[in-house]
């Protein structure tokens, strides 16, 4: 198995509730659906380990591939 790891951010004026309402209820199931996909989440990181709040990427998203 091997993992591909997408890191994003949002587009200016995407509201961040909506975005990750849709990633659960449809991104995500249809990233499973996907023969040879095994797994896939979407994950908001907000600041490092250390507290600082100055991240790159707003969302990183694992896919597990076959």
């Amino acid at each position: 198995m091997s993992t591909i790891v997408v890191l994003f951010n949002l587009k200016s004026g995407v509201n961040r509730d909506e975005y990750e309402e849709w990633a659960r209820t449809v991104d995500i199931r249809s990233v499973r659906r996907l023969q040879g996909c095994s797994g896939i989440n979407v994950l908001r990181g907000e600041r490092f380990l250390d507290g600082s709040l100055s991240v790159p990427y707003a969302y990183v998203e694992p896919i597990q591939v076959d």
